[in-house]
């Protein structure tokens, strides 16, 4: 038993974080060499760069920051249809339809978790790009109020209309939304 209490205080030990770094450890460098934590990205004239800003005067990147609809947003990764990247605010859910056909956007809420999240302003509409092989950017829609829906229709990755669905109203609210 003493010689296992003393492998343990020896790891602890040596796993302390105010144990001193040891002589071999890693240099971190900034990916071009620069001292430039931006490695030369600037804000514009409406969207700017946030930061998180530690006491010791480290900063780490954020995101940016839409001062003409005063929020935050972010890129979002993938090519709009436009062909453009477009800085995306903060957004949930996922679109659904109203009919059959998969034309009546409506937005369904997971909600059943215990840990209360805020729902969002907005919903992302996604399509399937089979060529790339995932799912790119369609339409920000904005959300309205809560809906009566008790069933869905979804859009499936071929462009079909799947469904109906049944909402489970324990965990999912349907909102309607605006474009």
């Amino acid at each position: 038993m003493g010689r296992l209490s003393a492998v343990l205080v020896a790891m602890f030990v040596a796993c302390s974080p105010s144990a001193p770094p040891s002589s071999d450890a890693p240099s971190m460098s900034m990916g071009s060499g620069s001292s430039n934590a931006n490695d030369g990205a600037q804000s514009g004239s409406r969207l700017k760069l946030t930061y998180y800003a530690f006491t010791d005067g480290t900063t780490q990147w954020f995101g940016l920051y839409d001062s003409e609809r005063k929020e935050n947003c972010n890129p979002f990764d993938g090519t709009w249809p436009d062909g453009n990247t477009y800085c995306v605010p903060e957004w949930s859910g996922s679109i659904v339809y109203s009919d059959a056909m998969c034309t009546k956007a409506e937005d369904d809420e997971f909600v059943g978790s215990t840990c209360a999240s805020s729902l969002q302003r907005y919903v992302l509409d996604e399509n399937y790009d089979s060529c790339s092989e995932q799912y790119l950017p369609t339409h920000l829609y904005l959300k309205g109020s809560a809906t009566n829906a008790t069933q869905y229709y979804d859009k499936n990755s071929d462009g079909t209309c799947g469904g109906p669905y049944t909402v489970d109203t324990g965990f999912e609210v349907v909102y309607a939304v605006t474009s």
